[in-house]
């Protein structure tokens, strides 16, 4: 009869030790479906972010040509200005300075609203990078809060 008891008792610490490893693995199966999904969560926003890095140089190297394209406008403008002051034929080329300047006067507010509206898209882009930065702060942090969870319950039934 004793022999029976320990063989019953025996089978019972088979059991909870059974019941034991199955919850650890589930437990680290969470835990891997959990990781799993940070990492994806991770990879994508890294790539969004330097997507919208790689858009934001893109829109700078753009204003960058445009100002030094105004520059380069206005160097010229004043050139003819110049020339203008020198020329003996003062009436014809004033005619042909003046249609120039106002394409020119006209091509620079153009560029002026083109380069407003890159400084907005820039300011944009900004706002959506702050944006994404946040939120991947933000699922880091309950990552880290739901992986310490884990952590402790697997440490809690490591100690039972």
């Amino acid at each position: 009869e004793d022999d029976c008891q320990n063989l019953a008792l025996k089978v019972s610490e088979q059991q909870n030790e059974r019941h034991r490893a199955e919850d650890m693995l589930q437990l680290l199966q969470d835990k891997d479906v959990l990781l799993h999904d940070a990492l994806k969560k991770n990879t994508a926003l890294v790539s969004e972010i330097e997507q919208a890095t790689r858009e934001k140089d893109m829109f700078r190297q753009q204003l960058s040509m445009h100002e030094e394209k105004q520059i380069k406008d206005s160097d010229e403008v004043q050139e003819m200005q110049m020339r203008l002051a020198k020329s003996t034929e003062a009436v014809q080329f004033s005619d042909q300075v003046l249609a120039l300047s106002r394409e020119q006067t006209s091509s620079l507010h153009t560029l002026r609203e083109q380069l407003k509206e890159q400084e907005t898209l820039v300011a944009v882009r900004d706002e959506q990078l702050h944006t994404i930065r946040a939120a991947a702060e933000r699922d880091s942090t309950d990552l880290r809060r739901r992986l310490l969870a884990v952590t402790e319950h697997n440490q809690t039934l490591q100690g039972r």
